[in-house]
């Protein structure tokens, strides 16, 4: 499971962000190391910098007005949950 995950995780990294390439500051990414244990694995790092990486993407979407307003969504979901 936790190799699936992972591929799941490069895939979705390569294809949806390599487009639209946001910048992770060394700082962020220094902070996010010192809070990892003093062991861990590959897949353990890659994730925490998927995740830094989709944080800094949405905070530009935002900044870039790249966002759904609440009707928006409810129209969304309401044609999802049917």
């Amino acid at each position: 499971m936790q190799k699936f995950i992972l591929k799941w995780t490069i895939y979705f990294y390569f294809s949806t962000f390599t487009k639209n390439r946001v910048m992770i500051t060394k700082e962020n990414l220094i902070q996010a190391i010192n809070k990892m244990p003093d062991k861990f694995s590959v897949d353990d790092i890659i994730e925490e910098l998927v995740l830094l990486s989709k944080i800094e993407h949405g905070l530009a979407d935002v900044e870039s007005g790249r966002v759904y307003s609440k009707k928006q969504v409810e129209k969304k979901m309401a044609k999802w949950l049917k």
